[in-house]
């Protein structure tokens, strides 16, 4: 199922991923902040369809075009003790002290270091593999999938 929301100009694309990272404060006061902010914190989305409206916005230069996206599976590390395919867990996004050294366009940072997330309640899907951590936890990475 899709969800709409605005995201920049530039950005409104088919295919396009992104993670909602939350407000900005020059949200607060604009008309369409409930449009804009209905995702969840701390997930991955893509938009599905380019809706042919745009609007000013105080955050894009440019102004954001009206999308339709979709939630993607949330991709994470967590201790191996609690890796459990089908399980139920509540995961709360943290910072990570060491920041893995990554190649340009790697994206395993957010799946170690996703501070977006809080107190969010999801179930495992499925169990991806090992997590080289430089701070020597047992993680592996996880295919989530939100639980409201």
């Amino acid at each position: 199922m899709s969800k709409v929301t605005l995201i920049g100009k530039s950005q409104a694309r088919m295919g396009y991923t992104f993670l909602y990272a939350g407000d900005a404060p020059e949200c607060k006061e604009c008309k369409l902040y409930r449009l804009c902010h209905a995702l969840r914190e701390g997930w991955t989305y893509e938009v599905v369809r380019v809706r042919g409206v745009t609007h000013t916005c105080p955050v894009h230069e440019d102004g954001a075009s009206v999308v339709e996206v979709k939630e993607l599976p949330l991709k994470l590390a967590i201790p191996r003790k609690e890796a459990i395919e089908g399980a139920i867990i509540t995961v709360e996004g943290r910072k990570c002290t060491e920041p893995p050294p990554l190649p340009p366009g790697d994206d395993k940072y957010l799946v170690c270091c996703n501070s977006y997330l809080k107190k969010t309640k999801v179930k495992i899907m499925r169990i991806i593999g090992s997590v080289d951590c430089r701070t020597g936890e047992d993680l592996v990475e996880v295919e989530l999938k939100s639980v409201s």
